[in-house]
């Protein structure tokens, strides 16, 4: 019995150093500037990005509490859609195209209004958005979202 909670324990703490080590990167790079809505994170190869990344925007969020509700630009690939039963729709985003199942840990959130623009997204589709940021029930989310042309 002691074995198996000292190895659960140990797999948990394996896990939660793993994952705070890439967390703390990208917060310190984070630091050197505060990204906001009119100026990008970072710059990519692609010619079509415009925001910063997923994670960028996740560790923004995760940097100060202060930034969210905060409006953010982002540019990632098209994970689908989904309605939602609070009447809006939801745009799943991530920063490489989806493979396999994997779970949404971003979403955009639209009115129903536009919800013939959001269907017209292809998957893998790389797409900027811009919304206020928040931590959502699982995911990071931003809510008021408006696709940027």
């Amino acid at each position: 019995m002691k074995k198996s909670v000292c190895t659960s324990v140990l797999g948990l703490l394996l896990l939660f150093s793993v994952a705070s080590c890439g967390s703390k990167k990208a917060a310190d790079d984070k630091s050197a500037s505060t990204p906001d809505a009119a100026t990008p994170a970072s710059t990519d190869a692609a010619a079509d990005k415009k925001g910063m990344s997923v994670s960028e925007a996740v560790a923004f969020l995760n940097a100060d509490e202060a930034n969210s509700g905060k409006e953010v630009t982002v540019s990632a690939y098209s994970w689908g859609h989904n309605e939602r039963m609070d009447d809006k729709i939801q745009l799943n985003l991530g920063d490489k195209k989806l493979e396999g199942m994997q779970a949404a840990n971003f979403a955009c959130l639209f009115g129903k209004d536009q919800s013939a623009a959001i269907k017209a997204i292809g998957k893998d589709a790389m797409v900027t958005v811009t919304g206020k940021i928040s931590k959502g029930a699982g995911a990071v989310e931003l809510n008021d979202c408006k696709i940027v042309q």
